[in-house]
């Protein structure tokens, strides 16, 4: 893979840390809508991102190291586990091993792999609709109730 074609798009409050660091010039600094643009395969901890980036096309893995310290500070997380629109791991080998495991040797992610049908599947049953019509179903449902 070419570490050029690698963004980074970190939480906010980190940032700034990330830039001032080897990796600094894969760090995104664009609005994240456009990082998901062109995303293949998203690697997030618990963030909600994962599902814009599911819809529109990309895989997502979820690492999840922390989990214990994040449940032990935040509460028990959403979704549960069958509810995951990819895999999860939770140690560095495990996501060594797995993003190794998709790269084809022409250097592209196997998309089939990490976007299974059971994650599409699950992703179905989280969000009804996947026709790119929802601004129009709000303001269908604003109309109807006088608001606009």
């Amino acid at each position: 893979f070419e570490p050029k074609r690698i963004q980074i798009v970190p939480h906010p409050k980190v940032a700034g840390q990330l830039c001032r660091t080897s990796i600094g010039e894969s760090v995104w600094d664009k609005p994240v809508a456009d990082a998901l643009e062109n995303t293949k395969l998203l690697i997030t901890d618990y963030s909600s991102t994962c599902y814009n980036a599911f819809y529109q096309g990309a895989a997502v893995i979820f690492y999840q190291p922390d989990l214990m310290l994040y449940e032990k500070e935040v509460g028990k997380l959403i979704p549960e586990e069958n509810e995951y629109i990819g895999y999860r791991v939770f140690t560095d080998k495990d996501l060594d091993e797995l993003i190794k495991s998709c790269i084809r040797k022409n250097g592209r992610i196997d998309l089939k792999q990490l976007r299974n049908k059971e994650f599409v599947n699950r992703y179905q049953q989280i969000n009804k609709y996947n026709d790119g019509k929802n601004v129009e179903r709000i303001v269908d449902v604003l109309v109807d109730k006088g608001i606009i």
